[in-house]
């Protein structure tokens, strides 16, 4: 526990080179990045299945759509990256000489806190962020590393119309090649990281078209079993990394399955604690991604002269859970204060819009 959080904060590696999986080490994962393979499946269930089931429905609307996709995103993200160049402007002035993570921002030329690396911290950086270029354009905003999975997930919301116009019988020919075009353009432009992974989102939405093929009785049976090999899996290709795209396929196709199977039970699940955190704890998810990496680096470094040595491990333990809570809190904070109103920005700006 002690050599994690001395990781966290001497490591600059650990949070400026994190960004899509061409930029990781060859073949080493951690379980967020697994996560986000996760995280990419259900989009590609819930985002991409909306969309299909829109246009069976004959109630698509690309206006509506972009709208809801953008507001969805940008009214946690711009608060966030500001909360990110706070963190991370105090860390600069507080800590820079005590930690490679926040001196590898200083400019190469002059060591002087003023003088930050401007590429990390300039105008056109934060709005590539907000424009979801990250990646493609411009680095993660400060060090907020995380960050790298938002551009993939935002370029797959506009891929995925366009390839469903593009293959729609029902489209005029000129507006289908018009959009097996601009996915083509969108597929240069993001490089092949971002366009390899959106066939890793595609597993989800091709889920929500398979139906129901097995009892629900057999599924109660295995997929018990499924969800720990799945869970043993991860451990695995944690433990001993291999080839790094072939690992996330792997993690994206067994998961495709695994939310398969958990799609037969259909029953209203019971008023209970669990329901209720569940429900509460992902409704702020997308704010804890967004604002957790900078807060929890910086708390790190504050807290580290503070730690004991290697073998204090119980106080070492307390230190990280402290840390790990106070972020938390902010987080939960600033869910309160943005994401829980979304719904209210787009009644705001719907009105003005003329969306419905």
């Amino acid at each position: 526990m002690h050599t994690s959080v001395h990781q966290l904060a001497h490591d600059p590696s650990m949070q400026l080179g994190a960004a899509g999986p061409s930029h990781e080490l060859a073949g080493h994962t951690h379980l967020g990045h697994q996560a986000v393979i996760v995280f990419f499946v259900l989009s590609g269930y819930f985002v991409g299945g909306g969309a299909l089931r829109a246009v069976r429905n004959r109630k698509w609307s690309t206006k509506l759509y972009l709208f809801q996709r953008l507001t969805r995103l940008w009214v946690v993200l711009i608060p966030a990256l500001l909360l990110g160049l706070l963190m991370d402007t105090a860390g600069v002035r507080l800590f820079s000489n005590a930690t490679p993570v926040y001196a590898s921002l200083y400019s190469p030329v002059s060591r002087s806190v003023w003088n930050v690396i401007p590429f990390r911290f300039a105008a056109s950086t934060f709005m590539g962020n907000v424009f979801f270029l990250q990646g493609i354009l411009v680095p993660c905003f400060g060090t907020n590393g995380p960050l790298w999975s938002l551009s993939y997930e935002f370029w797959y919301y506009i891929m995925f119309p366009l390839l469903l116009a593009g293959l729609a019988f029902s489209t005029r020919m000129p507006r289908r090649i018009c959009s097996i075009a601009g996915l083509i353009a969108i597929l240069i432009f993001c490089g092949r990281d971002i366009s390899l992974y959106f066939l890793i989102w595609m597993m989800g939405a091709l889920i929500s078209c398979l139906s129901m093929g097995i009892s629900q009785p057999l599924a109660r049976r295995i997929t018990p079993w499924v969800c720990a090999l799945f869970m043993a899996f991860n451990l695995y290709a944690v433990a001993y990394p291999c080839n790094l795209i072939a690992s996330d396929f792997a993690t994206g196709i067994f998961f495709s399955f695994v939310l398969w199977l958990l799609l037969h039970f259909r029953q209203p699940a019971t008023d209970s604690i669990y329901r209720k955190a569940s429900t509460r704890l992902s409704a702020m998810s997308y704010t804890l991604y967004t604002v957790h990496y900078p807060i929890i680096l910086f708390l790190s470094v504050l807290l580290l002269p503070k730690l004991p040595g290697p073998h204090s491990s119980l106080q070492s333990i307390g230190i990280l859970l402290a840390a790990y809570v106070a972020t938390f809190s902010i987080a939960y904070l600033f869910y309160r204060c943005f994401e829980a109103n979304t719904a209210r920005v787009r009644r705001i700006f719907s009105a003005h819009l003329g969306i419905s």
